[in-house]
């Protein structure tokens, strides 16, 4: 990672948020159009440009076809209201998915689900201890649905996981790792992170917004707490270099 910064970078800011439940009526975030329409105004105040709407996908509840089709009205119901096509808004809105880690998983087509405009596929590992099978599967997905995988919340597994087991997680270094922005408040998942920039991992942001209450759009409050030292702005720079690139593949 550069450890110089121009006085031109020095304002960078997250524009993109790679993890947000703000659809209407998906799974357990915003729970209505209205509520999708104010989070989207939230992160419009709070300087957001795109935003990755990324529902919950379980392949064991639902088939792909589905849920495509309800994610589909969802994302209608938003772009044909009024508040979205006012000037106040402004946000685009970017089809994706967390889509949860099963045991043969990889035998199922869901490059569908990827994130729109790219073959980047969100996802979300199950929460329990570590097993081989999951970085197996991950290993398959890529190969099989031909897609990048992108490690949702990985500062949630920091905070589980064994330390040998985050290591064999890291050691897919084909995938591209999100961190959530509330937990860029903890100085042991900063270290965590910096390290990661620092060997050159591709790292995100996201806020991983449910609602309006607990779990907000909350992306500033990461780059306030970054921005307090030059090597929180090289994080910043670095991930916003990530993100380019993310969509520049395509």
């Amino acid at each position: 990672m550069n450890t110089r910064i121009s006085r031109q970078n020095a304002n960078n800011r997250f524009r993109t948020d790679f993890h947000s439940h703000c659809l209407p009526d998906m799974d357990d975030g915003a729970e209505n159009l209205e509520i999708s329409l104010k989070v989207l105004q939230m992160c419009r105040e709070q300087g957001i440009k795109k935003i990755v709407a990324s529902p919950h996908y379980y392949l064991h509840k639902e088939k792909v076809e589905s849920f495509l089709t309800r994610r589909q009205i969802a994302y209608d119901q938003i772009i044909s209201s009024p508040e979205y096509n006012s000037s106040s808004l402004g946000i685009d809105i970017i089809k994706g998915a967390e889509v949860r880690l099963e045991k043969d998983i990889s035998f199922t087509d869901i490059s569908p689900l990827c994130i729109e405009g790219t073959r980047v596929l969100l996802l979300e590992l199950p929460f329990v201890p570590y097993s081989p099978w999951m970085t197996d599967e991950i290993w398959n997905l890529s190969q099989t649905s031909q897609v990048t995988p992108m490690i949702a919340h990985i500062d949630r597994y920091i905070g589980i996981y064994k330390q040998k087991h985050i290591d064999r997680l890291l050691a897919e270094r084909y995938c591209v790792y999100q961190v959530n922005a509330e937990a860029l408040r903890f100085k042991k998942v900063i270290k965590s992170v910096y390290r990661m920039a620092e060997e050159q991992y591709q790292l995100v942001i996201g806020s991983d917004c449910h609602n309006l209450t607990v779990r907000p759009p909350n992306i500033p409050s990461a780059h306030a707490k970054l921005r307090k030292s030059k090597a929180g702005q090289e994080l910043v720079d670095y991930m916003l270099r990530c993100s380019e690139e993310l969509f520049a593949k395509g």
